[in-house]
């Protein structure tokens, strides 16, 4: 079944909102029955809830347990689905598992019709020397990589059938840094601000790299201190504290992009606004960072 999507852009004044950061997986009630979930509900209902809040498309990428149920494809072939059941809504971001996947997956998902690829708990440092050609692959298709970092849930249950060790220290910022100046025509995209342990590296990195970018999802960086958060995102207003104040470094906070992980629509929205607007960023700083970053990256 086709659902179609009609462009929504240009109704808003060039306004454009793009959601990075999705999974699509399986009724977590009763996982036979074939029904597929998105942000915590049935993917039909959360795309009217999407749409309903004018996100004009959303990057998806398999939930983990698709990849155990289909390890041949790392559950890529579900979020092919939705991208041609929904005619172009759903932008998708294929699973790559080093060392099984190699440079020739890549080309596959290009061919597809993937625009990113997405990586998480890898056995090795995302900057290892053994999974390089990865990432040259990647950037002579142009496609855009988004990577989990920082630490990953865990439940017992998690680790079955997995032949190696889960190291949150593989899933690090800084293993971005190495990749960027390498590939300097490759566009990477860190989950979750590295979360609470490493959101400084993260800082560091989105400020020198300029092919390096955020999002800010998970239950981590949305709860932390306002004072964290303007540690964070703030600049001294003059140098060598000729004047106190803190202000924005939009430098750094236009590397940031709009995602939501498997959270419900009305979470991040919240978030991203009273962030942007504690911080009073400009419209178009703002209009940067919940799509037009993002629309730039995937070539729309």
């Amino acid at each position: 079944m086709i659902h179609n999507h009609v462009g929504r852009k240009t109704e808003r004044a060039g306004k454009v909102i793009i959601n990075v950061h999705t999974h699509v997986y399986p009724n977590p009630q009763d996982p036979q029955t074939g029904e597929k979930f998105l942000s915590q509900m049935p993917v039909s209902q959360a795309v009217d809830q999407w749409k309903q809040r004018n996100v004009d498309h959303i990057c998806v990428c398999p939930g983990g347990l698709l990849a155990k149920v289909d390890p041949k494809d790392n559950g890529n072939d579900d979020v092919e689905k939705l991208m041609k059941d929904y005619d172009g809504y759903f932008i998708g971001f294929g699973r790559v598992c080093p060392p099984k996947d190699g440079p020739d997956y890549v080309d596959q998902l290009a061919d597809r019709g993937f625009k990113g690829l997405k990586l998480i708990n890898t056995p090795m440092p995302y900057d290892d020397e053994s999974i390089l050609g990865i990432y040259e692959r990647a950037e002579k298709r142009g496609l855009v990589c988004l990577f989990h970092l920082g630490w990953l849930g865990h439940k017992p249950e998690m680790a079955a059938g997995q032949d190696y060790i889960t190291r949150t220290h593989n899933m690090q910022p800084v293993h971005l840094d190495a990749i960027a100046r390498r590939f300097g025509g490759l566009n990477l995209i860190g989950a979750h601000l590295g979360g609470r342990a490493y959101c400084q590296q993260a800082i560091d990195v989105a400020g020198w790299m300029p092919n390096v970018y955020f999002d800010l999802t998970g239950g981590i960086i949305r709860r932390v201190p306002w004072p964290m958060l303007q540690d964070l995102f703030g600049t001294q207003k003059e140098e060598s504290l000729v004047d106190d104040t803190t202000v924005l470094n939009e430098k750094v906070m236009a590397k940031m992009i709009f995602g939501s992980d498997n959270a419900t629509p009305d979470v991040f929205l919240t978030f991203y606004k009273n962030l942007l607007n504690k911080f009073e960023a400009s419209n178009q700083l703002q209009q940067q960072v919940m799509g037009k970053t993002l629309a730039g990256l995937l070539g729309m």
